[in-house]
């Protein structure tokens, strides 16, 4: 099947005679119904060969209807032999596959040869033989290939857009003015495809890059900027062309050549202005317009000889100029303030293979001035280091938690029923196996920091995030003289694809947990608030435990006033754990937990589980003697071994006690004259043993009564409770290795204030979905909000870098456990300098994240008209308020600030609450794709100086979409873009920017994955240029 345009055929046939290759009237043979018979009679036309094009007329004149088109391939061409009619010379056309024969005759046999002649060589497979005909015959003689055979448009990743960490030498912009108009009288789509002369001995024309498509225009303004680098590949003498095509058909790439200009580099660099106008060449030098040239080098070390380059200015140095000026004006702007080639130096220690686009565009208020703008792409280095850090603690709080198990026993009876602690252990080693299984797979993967979407679903990288990607967009408005950078982390969905979505993601596995748990403690499941309570008697362990170290120390030192501030914490923190032990919670879980121990097992029951993990256990953080706290009591001089155990109330008793006794000996210790200081460790040293084993002894109790009661609670939903563990490790992992690299972005573009906002009120993680409630995008929605929400658990925690410390010195690390994980994120030493973080005493930074979801593409048209979207309008709804109490606290801490502060601010808090406001109108509507909430989300974010995160499934379509319309608007909101290029501006970013080149990477095609119903499901917005789409697996 073959699409065509009638008209644009109509006006073709039309054309000037010089433009066809062969025309005249033949006589061509139809059959014609008459009322009584039928038969077939010669009918004059006029007969119009162009290319691989027969055009025939209705009658033999020019003026006449176009009756129709042979396109002329896959046919041959041959005498007639049938024909019987011997006033004519008759030939025919055969088409391979039909059994239809064109009947075509003259009246005269020269004129019969000659149209053979021309249609035997007029298929395009036959031109495609005679030109490599040529090309062998001159590659025979020369020894080269006579010409690059690159598509214009598909000429893979251009040179310009391979290193974005190298800036060029050379940066040109073109315009062209006067081009012709089409042959139907439209004005035509064009574009511009640059190519450089190699030097001898190949001298032969390389395709370098090319501009956008600019649409009906003779008059188009390219705003894709062309850059040259390798300064040592070029010369003045070096000859460029540039060659403007008019595009038919984008779908198809179909197009033709308008016209060509040639220059060399020396013409550049001598002319005024760096701008040359040369006038556009046809093939067949035919006068078809102009081509403006213009200019900027950005290398200094470009030398030319006896040519002065005081009259260029760079972009680059425009930039730098700018930003150190509104650096100096406004606190400092961050690291945009330094050079172009600084920032991107920064960049490198955090994100790898780098990719820069540049444009212009006209700015609203002033037509001679323009917005530069430098888009960036780069890789987040930590895709797999912060995974392999994570499962390593994984592994370690598996195999803790499995010792802590297997001190239980393995059987408990509860409720007449026994309780099998060693399924629970068997469960627990087999996450553990998963998680060494996928560690070492990690730890094997080099060289790479990439996972691709084609990879979201393969086990073996399911705990790294897909897609992970850094956008930038830099801006240089030369009107203001200011600039700016825009960032945004492009990341796939957090989702556990691997393990399907059968019974649908994590957010509906744990409802349905919650409702077949039979206890409940406030709003949480009984084993929520066993895992709290846990946590806490840890923490309140380990601090009584340092505070006996240090009254240790000052014992040593004999510095009295140490030993009675330890003393102080040792009372206070002793306090606070004996009334968690002493709470109804515990006594009753000890208690149970004593009651139902089985210590005698009868023959016919299970052996315990034997370990499978090669290696040993980490040992146990607590004295083995006090591995099985029930059977050690204290007998008033020291631990022993009992057959029976002592009551809980009791235990605590000791503790108590023991504390007493070690405070009262300091009182006494310190009223002792000076000179007897000396034998304070002496006589402290066995109080502070005694204390440690018995608050070791209650606690280790404690834990055990704890574990046991969190079994019972989880043993009839085990094997859902293990899934929605893994499960959720899995998306975690995904959520705080992107999570970590949006801060990593955010810390690098603070200025000292943001960063005190940081430090007090958290940090804003504001996370744009595109996910629709439909299918398996509303399990992954599941996933990811869960996976969103457990952020809150991560606290970064800044360092000072060591003096020059390498990429790996700066790489994070993350500690902890489920409760909590610090990542400790060390900050290079100018910088930690410049946000003066040396004074500061607590530079934990809390996580504040907030998730914002639409549907945008047909699965989301079908969900809001035959499905139910009630799990985006919710997870909106809960993180509008996150977001509002998060701005609550943004105004406090505004306000906190010094008086002159306070009030510059009050004007963007007034701004800031409007579009809370707005956004809570948008929230609660109930209008379909209502886009508009992720917008006013994202302009929130920025003015809260949040990080910005993008994600759809891929984080390579629909997330490409979003990303390229957040930059258009904010060219347009804060940097006076004028309005009429908006949607020149959105489809140059889609077709010549960085995310074409995305697509690339993740699925080896430069196009975004839409068919033609997933395209008209798209608001009109988000929708991709034509030509820039196909329909693949990705």
């Amino acid at each position: 099947m073959m699409r065509f345009n009638s008209r644009e055929l109509s006006c073709l046939a039309r054309q000037n005679s010089d433009r066809f290759d062969k025309e005249g009237v033949l006589f061509a043979k139809e059959r014609q119904e008459g009322i009584f018979r039928k038969s077939e009679v010669y009918v004059e036309r006029l007969f119009r060969l162009r290319g691989n094009l027969l055009f025939y007329f209705k009658t033999k004149e020019i003026s006449s209807e176009v009756l129709g088109v042979f396109v002329l391939e896959r046919f041959i061409v041959q005498l007639d032999d049938d024909d019987e009619d011997g006033s004519y010379y008759s030939f025919i056309i055969i088409f391979e596959g039909d059994d239809r024969v064109v009947r075509l005759a003259t009246q005269v046999e020269s004129d019969r040869d000659g149209w053979i002649g021309s249609l035997h060589v007029a298929s395009y497979e036959c031109m495609k033989i005679q030109l490599q005909s040529l090309r062998e015959q001159l590659r025979s003689r020369t020894g080269k290939d006579p010409f690059a055979s690159q598509d214009p448009v598909e000429s893979s990743q251009s040179q310009e857009a391979a290193d974005g960490t190298e800036d060029p030498f050379l940066t040109v912009c073109l315009t062209c003015r006067s081009l012709p108009l089409e042959t139907s009288g439209r004005h035509p789509d064009t574009f511009a495809s640059v190519h450089y002369m190699l030097p001898p001995p190949d001298e032969r024309w390389v395709t370098h890059a090319h501009t956008e498509i600019v649409e009906k225009s003779c008059n188009p303004v390219y705003v894709a900027m062309i850059g040259f680098k390798n300064p040592q590949s070029f010369s003045i003498a070096t000859r460029i062309k540039v060659t403007i095509y008019s595009v038919k058909e984008r779908m198809t790439n179909t197009m033709t050549q308008i016209g060509s200009i040639i220059f060399n580099l020396a013409d550049i660099f001598d002319a005024p202005g760096n701008t040359i106008s040369l006038k556009l060449c046809s093939f067949d030098y035919a006068d078809v317009g102009s081509v403006i040239v213009t200019a900027w080098q950005g290398d200094s070390s470009f030398r030319l000889s006896n040519r002065s380059e005081e009259s260029f200015v760079s972009p680059d140095e425009m930039l730098s100029s700018a930003s150190v000026r509104s650096s100096s004006q406004n606190n400092g702007i961050g690291l945009v303030s330094c050079q172009r080639r600084q920032n991107v130096t920064l960049l490198k220690m955090y994100f790898a293979n780098l990719i820069c686009k540049t444009f212009r565009f006209p700015v609203k208020s002033s037509p001679d001035h323009q917005l530069f703008v430098y888009e960036y792409m780069g890789e987040g280095r930590l895709t797999y280091i912060m995974p392999r850090q994570l499962l390593k603690l994984l592994v370690e709080e598996e195999k803790n938690e499995i010792e802590k198990l297997q001190s239980l026993g393995m059987y408990c009876k509860s409720n007449h029923r026994l309780l099998r602690i060693d399924e629970r252990i068997e469960l627990l080693m087999l996450n553990e196996r998963l998680y060494a299984q996928a560690l070492l797979y990690l730890c094997d993967i080099s060289g790479t920091t990439f996972k691709p979407s084609v990879k979201k679903a393969h086990k073996e990288v399911e705990f790294a995030p897909t897609n992970l990607h850094l956008q930038r967009m830099m801006v240089y408005n030369s009107d203001r003289d200011a600039a700016g950078t825009y960032d945004v982390i492009t990341v796939g969905a957090f989702t556990a694809g691997a393990l399907k979505y059968r019974n649908g993601g994590l957010r509906r596995m744990i409802q349905q947990l919650e409702q077949r748990s039979t206890r409940v403690s406030k709003d949480k499941t009984s084993h929520a608030a066993l895992v709290e309570v846990m946590i806490e008697m840890d923490v309140l362990q380990n601090a009584t435990n340092a505070a006996c170290d240090q009254a240790c120390t000052a014992a040593v030192q004999g510095k009295a006033d140490l030993l009675i501030a330890a003393m102080a914490e040792l009372e206070n923190d002793g306090q606070r754990l004996f009334k968690i032990c002493e709470c109804d919670l515990i006594t009753e879980c000890v208690n149970e937990y004593s009651s139902a121990r089985v210590t005698e097992v009868g023959s016919g029951s299970p052996k315990p589980a034997k370990r499978e993990t090669s290696g040993s256990l980490r040992a146990a953080s607590k004295p083995t003697h006090l591995s099985s706290p029930d059977t050690w009591r204290w007998s008033g001089t020291d631990f022993v071994k009992s057959p029976t155990e002592e009551p809980w109330d009791l235990t605590c008793l000791n503790a108590k006690a023991a504390v007493v006794c070690v405070i009262s000996k300091v009182d006494e210790l310190i009223e002792q004259p000076p000179e007897r200081a000396v034998s304070w460790l002496d006589s402290l040293s066995p109080l502070i043993i005694k204390l440690k084993r018995c608050i070791e002894v209650m606690c280790s109790r404690a834990t055990s009564g704890l574990a046991f009661s969190s079994i019972k609670d989880c043993s009839p939903n085990l094997s859902l409770v293990h899934s929605i563990n893994y499960r959720r490790d899995v998306v975690f992992s995904q959520a705080v290795t992107a999570a970590t690299t949006g801060f990593l972005i955010g810390l690098l573009t603070s200025d000292e204030a943001s960063v005190r906002q940081m430090l007090n009120i958290g940090v804003l993680l504001q996370f744009e979905n595109l996910l629709s409630c439909h299918g398996d995008e509303m399990a992954m929605l599941e996933d990811m909000s869960v996976g969103v929400s457990d952020l809150s658990k991560v606290v970064f925690v800044l360092e000072c870098a060591a003096r020059n410390a390498n990429e790996d010195a700066l790489v994070p690390s993350i500690s902890g456990d489920r409760s909590q994980f610090l990542v400790t994120v060390p900050v290079p030493e100018f910088l930690f300098a410049n946000l003066k973080l040396e004074g500061v005493a607590n530079r934990a930074v809390r996580v504040v994240p907030v998730l914002f979801s639409i549907g945008i593409n047909e699965q989301a048209t079908l969900a809001e008209r035959f499905g139910d979207v009630s799990l985006q309008e919710t997870l909106n709804l809960e993180n509008y308020h996150r977001l509002h109490t998060y701005f609550e606290s943004y105004q406090q801490f505004v306000q906190n600030q010094s008086s002159d502060a306070a009030s510059s601010a009050s004007s963007s808090l007034l701004n800031l609450e409007n579009q809370i406001r707005h956004l809570h109108m948008s929230v609660v509507s109930k209008r379909n794709k209502n886009v508009e909430v992720l917008q006013q989300a994202a302009e929130i974010c920025r003015l809260l100086n949040g990080v910005r995160f993008t994600s759809c499934k891929s984080a390579k379509d629909r997330t490409a979409m979003a990303v390229t319309l957040e930059q258009v608007q904010l060219l347009q909101r804060e940097n006076d873009l004028a309005p009429d290029v908006f949607f020149h501006a959105l489809g140059s970013f889609r077709s010549e920017g960085v995310r074409r080149e995305n697509t690339q990477k993740n699925a080896g095609v430069r196009k975004y994955a839409f068919n033609s119903i997933q395209l008209l499901s798209l608001p009109k917005l988000y929708r991709p240029p034509n030509g820039t789409y196909g329909n693949y697996e990705s």
